[in-house]
């Protein structure tokens, strides 16, 4: 994605660093007990997410497409509260959604 960043359009830009925004923040809250494990194994963990998630949302909330768009309040948003959304959605996956492979029920 980086050397898909040095060379996009400023509205290729815009979505490339929209995606890394939406993306982290649906790693680290979603799959969150995933994120932390791997971790342990050396993939990054979720402070790097965090950054990252909030890095990405904050250049897009000032992004000209942004602010076009209307969306510049809700990005900024994200970016100054990415731990507090993050961590909602690791309580909706929690209590929600099971996604850990040994709870599935057997097909046979």
């Amino acid at each position: 994605m980086l050397i898909a960043l040095s060379r996009a359009t400023q509205d290729e830009a815009f979505l490339l660093r929209a995606h890394v925004g939406n993306y982290s923040l649906f790693i680290s809250g979603i799959f969150h007990e995933n994120t932390q494990r791997r971790s342990l194994r050396g993939a990054p963990d979720i402070g790097f997410y965090e950054n990252i998630g909030r890095r990405n949302y904050h250049l897009v909330a000032s992004h000209a497409t942004a602010r076009r768009c209307e969306l510049d309040d809700v990005y900024a948003e994200l970016a100054d509260r990415f731990r507090d959304v993050r961590l909602a959605l690791n309580q909706l996956a929690d209590r929600l959604l099971n996604l850990d492979e040994g709870d599935r029920p057997s097909l046979g």
